[in-house]
């Protein structure tokens, strides 16, 4: 449950991302596109950030809806499908986006950000899963002294699943920022933090924990 609600931030995030993307895109954009992917019909720009809504109400009602069970009923498989439904309708808010900027933007920064966005996606999905992966020799932040020890394996994946997720919400933020600019500085300040996030405060956490357990059992 607790992780569940790190997606109402990203929700609330993502509406307000919308609004500020809005205001800069014209009056009139289009809404409807034809099989062949021909504009056919045009409207008000301010039902973008209506699209924006739907990820918010459905973690919202979520929420209440996990709240109101009981404390024993399992819904472990519930709230590892709840996540990926949110984050796909997040990136479907952001389809009439990309089509409105199409008419004056750039194609290249909308094909860094879809990918950008995309690689953000990922991280966010990778830090849910992170803290109820078991210690092994195949995923999770393999490092010699996660591998040594247990707690500091678990120790750092509870880290991970929170770093992980913010560094996408990180690289979501200067993703927009750079499609918005059409500055590509901004792609790559997001994914140095993205990436410091997600590799060196993990693994340099894993030391740092060893070494710490390791000097209080010297004691």
């Amino acid at each position: 449950m607790k992780i569940i609600k790190i997606f109402l931030p990203l929700a609330i995030l993502n509406l307000i991302s919308l609004v500020l993307v809005t205001f800069t895109l014209p009056d009139i954009v289009p809404i409807h596109l034809t099989v062949g992917g021909v504009v056919d019909g045009f409207g008000s720009k301010w039902y973008i950030p209506v699209l924006g809504m739907i990820p918010l109400v459905l973690t919202t009602v979520y929420i209440f809806y996990r709240y109101y069970q009981k404390e024993n009923e399992n819904k472990s498989i519930e709230d590892k499908i709840f996540p990926l439904i949110i984050m796909f309708t997040v990136a479907i808010t952001w389809i009439p986006v990309f089509i409105s900027f199409n008419f004056s933007k750039n194609h290249v920064f909308d094909i860094i950000t879809i990918v950008f966005i995309a690689i953000a996606i990922l991280f966010i999905i990778l830090g849910y899963y992170m803290g109820s992966i078991k210690r092994n020799k195949y995923l999770g932040i393999r490092t010699p002294w996660t591998l040594k020890d247990d707690i500091v394996w678990k120790k750092t994946h509870n880290l991970a699943t929170y770093s992980y997720m913010v560094s996408g919400f990180v690289l979501i933020i200067y993703s927009i920022a750079g499609f918005i600019s059409e500055n590509v500085i901004y792609f790559f300040i997001g994914l140095a933090i993205a990436l410091f996030l997600t590799v060196v405060l993990p693994v340099s956490y894993s030391y740092y924990d060893y070494r710490k357990n390791k000097d209080f059992n010297n004691l």
